[in-house]
């Protein structure tokens, strides 16, 4: 029998109530680890790592998770059944004068002829189609589940908002290009399109769940609230199933309440060291809505009930001094869910952090896998 090569006798003991693991590695003692950003991969103990939703060993090998999640537990190495392989290619899509690309996942249970759904995921300003693979970990998701991603990549750093739309930029006419070369490529199931966005790719989420009600099943939103010039480009009455995630101390987002947020590691770009509740006010009057107007405007476009069914998650990580609050308008084909993180700022749910970054990211949840649990139940 061949020698088991050494990745394969690293282990990871998993925090209880967190996503957070320490590492084993023989003959040597513990390492704290603090986590990876999913899609992240740094070498430990002759291992090369990675994060894409759960830890991968180099190929030929796979993880066997814990028993439970966020329960203790170690994580082993095993080999791998041989068959069909998961790939990614970039699509080139060139649109008014200008080339742009989009990062494509097919899972290893794509098969020509078995159409998948896609989910089509839009970057924060001034980032990239490749971080929001680290940042997500939806690969590792749609890998488990079935289904084809596409990371798309914006222009020049941002997204059409409804307002602030980059000159001479087609951002819908861009997506609805890369859906139908995709289609020419790839086995689609055209009634399970999804909407996601994280920030400025949240504004731009919305928008064009607004304007292509046909073909897009649901829209999720991590960070962010909506232009009300957006919304208002709406072309049907149509429900689109709304998944939200907000972090109470998240500056960047409008809350119209009367509290001061401060900007943290934001406050050398802007300039400042906090936003004041009167900038958000004149905001709103510019079109800039609020937390509240923007889940209200959903419950009502869906026909909603306006009372929701609120409860709070289990408290997986006590460490991160948060807690999560979920609201349910509606159901079915209509429903709005949002996802209040008491403490959370302008982060990924669930996205595990760097060693030696002291952001906080709320542990108690996580928002790609619960992003994906409410897709799968809503289709055109």
């Amino acid at each position: 029998m061949a020698p088991v090569p050494a990745f394969a006798q690293s282990k990871y003991e998993f925090k209880p109530g967190s996503r957070q693991a320490v590492e084993v590695s023989p003959g040597s003692s513990s390492r704290a680890y603090t986590g990876m950003s999913p899609g992240t991969s740094v070498r430990r103990g002759g291992m090369h790592l990675r994060q894409p939703g759960a830890y991968s060993l180099p190929r030929g090998y796979q993880n066997q998770a814990p028993a439970a999640a966020g329960a203790a537990g170690s994580v082993s190495a095993v080999p791998a059944k041989k068959g069909p392989k998961s790939y990614s290619f970039r699509e080139k899509i060139e649109i008014d004068g200008i080339t742009r690309t989009a990062r494509i996942y097919v899972p290893a249970s794509y098969a020509p002829g078995r159409a998948l759904p896609l989910v089509l995921i839009f970057h924060g300003l001034n980032m990239s189609a490749d971080s929001m693979v680290a940042i997500t970990g939806f690969n590792g998701i749609a890998s488990r589940n079935g289904f084809i991603v596409a990371y798309c990549e914006s222009a020049r750093g941002r997204w059409a908002d409804g307002m602030n739309n980059p000159k001479g930029v087609d951002d819908i006419g861009y997506v609805k290009k890369l859906i139908t070369q995709l289609a020419g490529k790839l086995s689609l199931d055209r009634r399970r399109i999804y909407s996601l966005g994280l920030s400025n790719g949240g504004y731009f989420a919305q928008m064009l769940a607004c304007q292509m009600t046909d073909q897009i099943a649901a829209v999720a939103v991590v960070g962010s609230t909506a232009m009300a010039q957006a919304l208002a480009t709406c072309q049907s009455n149509k429900p689109v199933p709304a998944i939200f995630f907000f972090g109470t101390e998240d500056p960047l987002i409008n809350w119209g309440d009367d509290r001061s947020r401060a900007l943290g590691k934001y406050k050398d770009k802007l300039g400042a060291a906090a936003i004041s509740p009167e900038f958000y006010s004149l905001s709103r009057l510019g079109g800039w809505l609020t937390v509240h107007d923007t889940v209200a405007w959903w419950v009502d476009h869906n026909n909603c009930t306006k009372s929701p069914y609120s409860s709070y998650e289990p408290d997986r990580d006590p460490t991160d001094g948060m807690r999560v609050k979920k609201e349910v308008y509606g159901s079915g084909g209509n429903q709005v869910l949002v996802y209040f993180i008491e403490g959370g700022e302008h982060s990924w749910p669930g996205a595990l952090s760097l060693p030696g970054v002291s952001r906080r990211i709320c542990q108690d949840v996580e928002a790609s896998e619960l992003i994906w649990k409410f897709f799968s139940q809503n289709s055109r």
